[in-house]
């Protein structure tokens, strides 16, 4: 089939490249599905094989999330402005903080993901978010990655990481700094678009000892839409000050 003819050539294209690279005369794989695991290398190492290999893993990945969130009738418009707004934050964070460049993939795809618990019910969506991405199948991403995203999306509102959260505690002691981590700043992110009249189009983050200042430029000139911001930020900042100790302040950018 075109689909099989496909992933063949993809698979030839990342083994010749490994070949290249490392002078390996064998290469010993897994008994797992052959596709899944060249996305998942190539996630993991691609920009040390090619650098446009790892952007085409990661355009199939975001594509599939995307394709994965119109099977649960996302709102998609929403979705990718929680996204953009997300990994902005983490591109500006991501320098003094450390973040590793999985988890900025791991981010993007919880925040195109975060609301399609609405699909099952309205009441405690973000549960059922979480639920229907750790058992979603997304080409590249592995179950446990799946489970991570899905952590993420679960607290991207209400309550805070805790011991009696089974699926959180479930989870290795590192994963559960990346989901408490990225969590909060997909917290953030969604309280950056509390309405759809109320429009984030640039956004710089600064960060001090006490307090991270978050400038915004929005689509309307009104005042009362950077109080709905500001509002909107301040009750869904608790993550964000638990995690890195900083206080979030909103302020409309000049210009």
């Amino acid at each position: 089939t075109d689909n099989l003819a496909e992933t063949t050539r993809f698979a030839f294209i990342v083994i010749s490249h490994i070949f290249r690279k490392s002078g390996a005369r064998q290469i010993c794989f897994p008994v797992v599905n052959t596709s899944s695991a060249m996305l998942e290398i190539i996630a993991e190492y691609g920009d040390l094989v090619s650098p446009r290999l790892a952007e085409s893993a990661h355009a199939r990945i975001i594509s599939a999330a995307r394709a994965l969130g119109e099977k649960y009738r996302y709102d998609a418009v929403r979705a990718e402005r929680v996204s953009r707004l997300a990994c902005r934050i983490y591109d500006q964070m991501r320098g003094e903080y450390g973040f590793e460049e999985q988890e900025r993939l791991y981010l993007e795809v919880a925040a195109l993901l975060h609301n399609i618990g609405y699909f099952v019910s309205s009441k405690a969506h973000h549960k059922h978010s979480a639920l229907l991405i750790s058992c979603a199948d997304i080409l590249g991403l592995g179950r446990n990655e799946m489970r991570i995203i899905g952590q993420i999306a679960r607290y991207h509102r209400q309550a805070m990481p805790k011991s009696s959260h089974e699926e959180y505690m479930e989870l290795p002691e590192r994963d559960r700094i990346v989901v408490y981590r990225m969590g909060a700043l997909l917290r953030l992110a969604d309280a950056l678009c509390p309405a759809p009249f109320v429009q984030v189009e640039e956004l710089r983050v600064t960060t001090g000892e006490e307090s991270c200042l978050m400038g915004g430029r929005l689509s309307g000139q009104r005042c009362e839409l950077l109080y709905i911001l500001k509002l909107a930020v301040q009750r869904k900042s608790d993550l964000f000050t638990s995690f890195f100790g900083m206080n979030v302040i909103v302020e409309r950018l000049a210009g």
